[in-house]
């Protein structure tokens, strides 16, 4: 193997060659991420290390931590989220082991913790360089019309006569039939993340163990200006003053709807109200086929969601944690699974 050097990264510098090693790795790599994700972070810029070739200098391979400032107990902490985490096919070996060594020796200085959703093939190299799992990260998904499903997994001739039958098992459904909205309250299509999540994130934040920060500034970044795709806001307020209950962000990919994030007030009949609510709005429009979301075991609202007939579909990637020497204090905190409110917002895409 040809010898490489591991360093930190300039952003400016190095972003074409980052961005190369990362499309020859990543077929949905989007050149807009680097300037989105590294640059623009609102919780601080990315620290990316890179390998080098000593003799020629060419980067070969990088690994990236994000910062993401979280609340544990009540308290404020900088944690980091391990991503795009790539090396050349041709140059391989233990490289991978050392990028991941390089951030892990660097996290141990600058952040409190750092958390990961690494794929199966990066899995095993987090593991040896100090990585526990916490969690698995399911897909739940409730089907609310059978048309499109169908015809991936039978003829399609078949299909058009079995999906008509198993639609109305799907509409007549207990766990299918329409959530009555209280008097009290109003839904909202929402373009963007106004005043009000400032202030709806301090009611989340009281009732949350641990929770990565979700206020106006963060959402707009992640969301509103994400480069991947277009997000749509669903939410319930108080008919009176606007006040915000709950929301959900989601967003479509041909007759699938993908819900990023979901949080709402202490009330448990408010997370059914909101969730019913938008389950039926979207049976109505009858373009969205599936509704699936991406959560740890744990969470509440994956529980929740089962009331309303989501189901678990598959389990792949795991929530992992390094917690420096340093931060021992949060051990049981942070492993324990049932502590996590994690979605897709938390996450490094």
């Amino acid at each position: 193997m040809r010898k490489c050097d591991i360093e930190k990264a300039d952003l400016n510098r190095d972003k074409v060659a980052i961005q190369e090693v990362l499309s020859s790795s990543f077929n949905d790599f989007n050149p807009d991420r680097f300037d989105w994700m590294y640059l623009n972070n609102p919780c601080g810029q990315a620290h990316t290390f890179v390998a080098r070739l000593s003799d020629s200098r060419e980067i070969v391979g990088c690994v990236s931590i994000f910062p993401r400032r979280m609340v544990v107990s009540g308290r404020k902490y900088l944690a980091g989220i391990t991503g795009d985490f790539a090396v050349n096919k041709n140059i391989r070996g233990f490289l991978g082991f050392q990028l991941q060594q390089r951030a892990i020796e660097y996290a141990k200085e600058n952040f409190d913790f750092i958390y990961s959703i690494p794929n199966p093939q990066s899995e095993l190299i987090m593991e040896r360089v100090g990585y526990v799992k916490v969690d698995d990260i399911s897909r739940i998904a409730n089907i609310l019309w059978a048309d499109k499903k169908l015809k991936k997994v039978i003829n399609p001739l078949l299909a058009r006569i079995i999906a008509p039958l198993i639609n109305i098992y799907l509409q007549h459904n207990p766990k299918s039939k329409k959530t009555i909205l209280k008097a009290d309250l109003s839904e909202e299509a929402i373009s963007f993340f106004d005043e009000r999540f400032d202030n709806f994130w301090n009611e989340v934040l009281s009732q949350s163990k641990l929770i990565g920060v979700r206020d106006a500034k963060y959402l707009n970044w992640k969301f509103c200006s994400s480069p991947y795709c277009k997000h749509h806001i669903f939410a319930l307020t108080h008919k009176q003053t606007s006040e915000l209950k709950g929301f959900i962000v989601y967003h479509l990919k041909e007759y699938r709807c993908v819900i990023d994030d979901l949080q709402f007030s202490s009330w448990r009949d408010i997370h059914i109200l909101l969730m019913g609510r938008f389950l039926w709005h979207l049976r109505q429009r009858k373009k969205v086929n599936v509704v699936s979301m991406f959560t740890t075991n744990t969470n509440l609202s994956r529980e929740l969601g089962k009331t309303l007939g989501f189901i678990e579909r598959d389990t792949e990637d795991k929530l992992m944690l390094y917690l420096p020497p340093k931060s021992a204090g949060l051990s049981e905190c942070l492993h324990d699974p049932k502590s996590w409110n994690i979605f897709k917002a938390d996450w490094d895409i």
